[in-house]
């Protein structure tokens, strides 16, 4: 359980500074983009959304091989 509570510590951690990453770099132009031209908006949030999903993939799969490692 302990190791379930870290591993979310961290994914959360990651999610958060993700999000924060994109609003700073790419807050305005997604609004802009939003309102200007929403079908490129809906395909770039797209692309923003599998990117992330596939990034967190694997970081969190190199986390749990990491710490599996210690534990050995």
């Amino acid at each position: 359980m302990l190791q379930f509570s870290k591993e979310a510590a961290i994914y959360a951690a990651l999610v958060i500074g993700y999000l924060l990453l994109i609003l700073k770099y790419l807050g305005d132009w997604l609004a802009g983009l939003y309102k200007d031209h929403r079908g490129w908006y809906a395909a770039v949030a797209l692309l923003l959304v599998l990117s992330q999903g596939v990034l967190l993939e694997r970081l969190t799969v190199g986390l749990i091989r990491l710490t599996k490692k210690r534990k050995r």
